[in-house]
């Protein structure tokens, strides 16, 4: 009679262990699903997140969904670029630009690499709602790391095969980006706000007690930092011993910028400081993944200028976006498109568009290129067209150009509305490419002090 009894009760448990396995199981498939369903690469997407979901409370699946998206992220790069035979294709090349592209392509794996952590470290005491801005720009700037380290290798069979196990990544990149927007919202609407850890805790305490002796710095600076910059003041210059000084005259250790930034020691510890004296200086600075904790400052934004171009000639913009995923896109919001002297003198203000030299607001780069320009004065000099295609590339039905409200000579869109990809935006449309939409500017840029408009003119939010 005993052992009856023990035989029904194990076995009534094990009838209850299994349904509830079962029920786990299809709330696990439920989310998968539901996370999956904007991305791209579904066979991918399941793969990465399954497994994951299947050992997390239900509750947590926004946060598990995100950190299994990044982490597969980390995976598929570190896989990719080390594999044997991408490796066997460089050793049995000759071309130095092969070589040139192995390096350069390293670094900017880096800065993958660097983007991949901060979104980890984001998610481990943040949880997925808050920073999904921050993590969605991270993420799309590592798509745009990838694609860029094809583009640097010579067409030819090395370029092929870095392309090729580069795929991966590109794949799991597209569907964190969805499953990170979809987790988001989800988060959001449910409230489903995951606890800051202890550490995560008194990190936000450190920030509020910072934050409430300097106000108009932003949180994210260290607190030894945040005194050094001054709460209301600006850099305290008095304080500061620049590392090195460049100075356009020739008086301090370098005449340009880049000299003094490729100068720092590889493995600096604490703030490098630069100091850019009075003058202007016509270069592009690049400041790399590697070059950490650099304050630059000099005698004043009308005294110490940096003016450099990486244009391509006759167009305004060459946009990159690679997946329509991405958040990226290059807005040109109350300003003034016109002609230097040069230029000017080529075009000869080219209002029918026959002018020796015909200049475009912009061209698509890559697939889902997004150029828009609003509220902005467009000079004459402009062609009628607005917009020209890649040559070689039939990008022009997946990119979006888009206008609104501009004025002067150039802005007249009648030469450019049967365009494939280009829009005359409503009010609605043009709102979600404002400073405190696209950007989320409203959350960060007024910390800093910089004076900023958030909306559209006259309607600022």
């Amino acid at each position: 009679m005993v052992i009856g009894t023990v035989v029904f009760f194990v076995s009534e448990k094990a009838g209850y262990d299994s349904e509830l396995s079962k029920r786990n199981m299809s709330k696990t498939m439920r989310s998968v699903e539901l996370f999956c369903a904007p991305a791209d690469y579904q066979g991918t997407c399941h793969e990465t997140l399954e497994a994951a979901l299947s050992r997390t409370d239900p509750d947590e699946h926004p946060h598990a969904a995100a950190a299994a998206a990044i982490t597969a992220v980390e995976r598929a790069l570190a896989e990719g670029f080390n594999r044997s035979s991408v490796l066997d294709a460089v050793r049995q090349s000759n071309d130095t630009l092969v070589w040139e592209a192995i390096h350069d392509c390293r670094m900017l794996l880096e800065d993958c690499r660097g983007n991949v952590e901060r979104a980890l470290s984001s998610i481990a005491w943040r949880g997925v709602d808050g920073p999904a801005q921050d993590l969605q720009a991270w993420l799309s700037a590592v798509i745009t790391f990838q694609g860029s380290c094809v583009d640097m290798f010579p067409k030819g069979e090395v370029r092929d095969e870095v392309k090729r196990t580069m795929e991966k990544a590109r794949e799991v990149s597209s569907n964190a980006l969805a499953i990170i927007k979809q987790g988001a919202a989800l988060a959001s609407m449910l409230d489903l706000h995951t606890s800051l850890d202890k550490g995560g805790r008194q990190l936000e305490e450190e920030e509020k007690s910072a934050s409430s002796s300097s106000s108009s710095v932003p949180t994210w600076v260290p607190s030894e930092e945040r005194k050094l910059l001054g709460a209301k003041g600006g850099p305290r210059r008095a304080a500061l011993t620049p590392n090195v000084t460049v100075a356009k005259d020739g008086s301090g250790d370098f005449t340009n910028i880049s000299a003094a930034l490729d100068a720092m020691p590889e493995k600096y510890s604490g703030r490098y400081f630069i100091y850019v004296k009075e003058g202007v200086y016509e270069e592009t600075v690049n400041i790399t993944g590697r070059m950490a904790n650099i304050t630059m400052y000099g005698d004043g934004s009308k005294r110490s200028i940096v003016t450099g171009s990486k244009n391509i000639p006759a167009v305004v913009t060459a946009q990159a976006r690679r997946d329509h995923q991405q958040t990226t896109g290059f807005v040109i919001h109350r300003s003034q498109i016109v002609a230097d002297e040069q230029l000017a003198s080529s075009s000869n203000s080219n209002k029918s568009g026959s002018a020796p030299v015909n200049t475009y607001l912009g061209r698509p780069w890559k697939e889902f290129a997004r150029t828009v320009v609003m509220e902005s004065v467009i000079d004459g000099f402009v062609h009628r067209q607005g917009y020209m295609p890649w040559e070689g590339k039939d990008n022009l039905g997946t990119a979006f150009f888009g206008e609104f409200r501009n004025g002067g000579d150039g802005a007249n869109v009648t030469g450019r509305k049967e365009m494939q990809g280009f829009h005359v935006m409503g009010k609605d449309r043009a709102l979600q490419f404002t400073v405190g939409h696209f950007l989320h500017g409203a959350d960060w840029i007024p910390e800093t002090g910089t004076p900023v408009s958030l909306g559209l003119s006259g309607e600022e939010e």
